[in-house]
């Protein structure tokens, strides 16, 4: 006994906008192909079908164009904030360093780790700067400055 031709069902025209939607956000977009895909469930005239492929394609390519303009934006806008924000931290960065250092030149000393060997175990220690150390710290302290003033504008 041959097998009873299914029957396919009617489809109203917010069901077939919601189908084309899905289809062409999973990638198809052929206008003839998607045809042949919704002809297979559903019962509809040619002409039907392309009037509402035609008016449903343009509002989604609009609106994946506005989200896509969104998000743009959105990202700019993010990566502004970013971007200060870093610029900011490393200042910070740049300020805590020079406060160490100065604090080094003050107490003329700074500490050490090595290992003792007995114990094997790192040691701290503390010793006074030498003068060559004491004129590097000078120089990159000023060198920081620099690079602070560069950020701020001043420079």
């Amino acid at each position: 006994m041959p097998a009873k031709p299914a029957i396919k069902k009617t489809i109203s025209d917010a069901q077939l906008k919601n189908e084309l939607i899905k289809l062409f956000e999973s990638g198809n977009t052929g206008k003839t192909d998607l045809l042949g895909l919704i002809s297979t469930k559903y019962k509809m005239g040619r002409d039907r079908y392309f009037k509402s492929y035609d008016t449903t394609y343009l509002e989604w390519q609009k609106t994946k164009e506005k989200a896509t303009n969104e998000a743009i934006q959105a990202n700019a806008v993010e990566g502004l904030k970013i971007g200060l924000k870093s610029k900011l931290e490393r200042q910070l960065e740049i300020q805590a360093e020079i406060m160490d250092l100065q604090q080094k030149l003050i107490n003329n000393t700074t500490k050490d780790v090595f290992i003792d060997f007995k114990k094997g175990v790192p040691k701290n220690y503390e010793r006074n700067l030498t003068p060559g150390e004491i004129a590097q710290y000078k120089r990159t302290i000023a060198i920081l400055n620099v690079e602070l003033s560069k950020m701020a504008g001043h420079y």
